[in-house]
């Protein structure tokens, strides 16, 4: 049996205390200490293998937000229109940027 205790939130760090009974004859409490690291602000849903920054926004791949889009040289980079590089055009049947 697990009892739930507490859980609180501060700053995107969740802690978790929980209590672990075995037939009334042991418990411990036990904690779980969960960090959540935001998503790059492009990405709808995002892995966190590595530091996210300009140049790696380790969305998933094809999972950008509303009016962002996949670049050709890297898709789990998700840029705005407006955000073009000159080598890249964008692709409108498959709503993506291409080289």
């Amino acid at each position: 049996m697990i009892l739930f205790q507490q859980m609180m939130k501060v700053f995107n760090i969740f802690e978790l205390l929980y209590t672990i009974s075995i037939q009334e004859s042991y418990s411990n409490q036990c904690k779980i200490e969960l960090t959540i690291l935001p998503c790059y602000d492009s990405c709808y849903r995002c892995q966190k293998k590595s530091s996210t920054n300009s140049e790696s926004h380790n969305c998933f791949e094809n999972n950008c937000k509303e009016d962002y889009y996949v670049v050709p040289t890297k898709n789990t980079n998700c840029f705005k229109r407006e955000e073009k590089k000159d080598n890249w055009y964008f692709d409108i049947e498959e709503n993506k940027f291409g080289l």
